[in-house]
């Protein structure tokens, strides 16, 4: 079951519990029964799979590996490592990238009872949005959950302050935000600037075609920036292979996060590789 990808996530995951101590006592006291090693490729076969835990095929009971994943959650473990080896790939790049992309995608809800919301384009099922912002070598920086409701230009309202605390090392003003239409808006446009990101490229929204203060000129070079556009698409279909993206079965937001993270992360690794590990 475990193969080389899942081997650098659980190295990852047991180096972060054994460098603190009190994780460790918390992880590797003296009574358990399970070692990490035997315990998270379960989490990331539910991960990929999306099955129930009452259906992990093992001889281990399914509640042993319900309550190991709730120890992850409650230490926020993953999310910890996730943003702790994004500050890793940033730092050792020679140059950052200059182009960033962001989008929402919908998560169906069904026993979801935090974070959910009806939305104009599912009615029928209450739904959670994740938000992604990825590099130039679509590598998502930033994951950021809300519930369906909120517009997509509030959502990165939001995640633009988080990332700021998370990761300071790309705001230098020479950045460039790529969006679609519905991120059209002044208030965001000032937001990227205030935070010294660099600007915010957007297609034009009809809405702001008659607003006098909006005035989108773009060049041929901001015309072919957009239409690059289509790789943050492509990230986020990388998560939709991971099942447990899909549907929401969690009825703790911070449950269903960790999966989030936890998908972030092997994408994270898939793409840097043992790089990331020195």
């Amino acid at each position: 079951m475990t193969n080389i990808k899942n081997f650098k996530i659980i190295f990852l995951i047991k180096k972060y519990i054994n460098d603190d101590p009190i994780l460790q006592s918390k992880f590797n006291h003296y009574n358990r029964k399970y070692t990490i090693d035997e315990l998270l490729p379960y989490i990331i076969e539910i991960l990929e799979d999306g099955i129930s835990y009452r259906k992990i095929k093992s001889d281990i009971c399914w509640s042993t590996i319900y309550k190991f994943h709730q120890k992850l959650v409650k230490f926020k473990i993953i999310e910890n490592i996730y943003i702790k080896y994004v500050n890793k790939y940033l730092s050792n790049l020679e140059k950052l990238p200059l182009k960033y992309y962001t989008d929402t995608t919908f998560v169906c809800n069904k026993l979801g009872e935090e974070l959910v919301a009806y939305n104009q384009q599912i009615k029928k099922h209450k739904t959670t949005k994740f938000s992604i912002i990825t590099d130039d070598f679509n590598i998502p920086v930033s994951v950021y959950l809300s519930s369906g409701a909120p517009h997509d230009s509030t959502i990165l309202n939001k995640q633009l302050d988080e990332l700021h605390n998370n990761h300071p090392l790309l705001f230098n003003k020479d950045k460039t935000l790529i969006a679609d239409a519905a991120y059209d808006c002044k208030k965001l446009r000032d937001k990227v600037e205030e935070l010294k990101l660099g600007r915010l490229l957007t297609h034009v929204n009809r809405r702001n075609s008659k607003k006098k203060e909006i005035n989108n000129v773009y060049t041929m070079y901001d015309y072919l920036l957009l239409k690059s556009r289509i790789n943050v698409e492509h990230s986020i279909n990388q998560y939709k292979k991971y099942k447990r993206c899909q549907l929401r079965y969690d009825r703790n937001i911070y449950s269903f996060s960790s999966y989030v993270y936890l998908a972030s992360l092997l994408i994270l690794i898939k793409k840097v590789g043992l790089y990331i590990l020195e």
